[in-house]
């Protein structure tokens, strides 16, 4: 803001003599913006972060972070959902078998197979080895089965 008046001199000169009056003051104010704008900026990337986590852990209890999903659609289905226009990128699950009894009574084993996107918005990637391939006969399972009692061989 620009002041047209004749005694500018004077007003600069009185301003600046009362900002060196109170400096303990002015020292007092700078620290607690400082201070605000601290806090706030800590309030939002908390606030962030925790958003973040409950989508994430959403996504992982559906089990899956896809867009969409489809059940009990048929082979030209398929075919006419993944060549729409306005979907970028379409993956298959296929259940095969579903365990319950013995060892998976508490928790069941569910065998299907995945490709490779589906794979990968069902957190399914390998952390341990590698995916299988097409050559040999597909077999992946969860790090928590291993330590069942007994062991399921296909």
């Amino acid at each position: 803001m620009n002041m047209n008046v004749k005694n500018r001199g004077c007003i600069r000169r009185l301003s600046f003599k009362t900002l060196l009056a109170s400096r303990k003051r002015n020292a007092i104010a700078v620290i607690a913006i400082a201070l605000t704008t601290l806090l706030f900026t800590s309030l939002f990337t908390i606030v962030l972060s925790i958003n973040e986590t409950n989508q994430n852990y959403q996504f992982r209890s559906v089990g899956t972070y896809a867009h969409g999903a489809f059940k009990n659609v048929d082979e030209n289905q398929v075919k006419a959902l993944s060549a729409h226009p306005k979907v970028k990128e379409a993956g298959r699950r296929t259940v095969i078998g579903i365990c319950t009894s013995g060892a998976f009574e508490k928790n069941y084993g569910e065998v299907s197979f995945m490709d490779d996107n589906h794979a990968k918005w069902s957190y399914a990637t390998p952390t341990v080895g590698r995916a299988p391939e097409r050559s040999t006969p597909p077999s992946a399972c969860l790090r928590g089965s291993l330590s069942a009692p007994r062991c399921l061989r296909c």
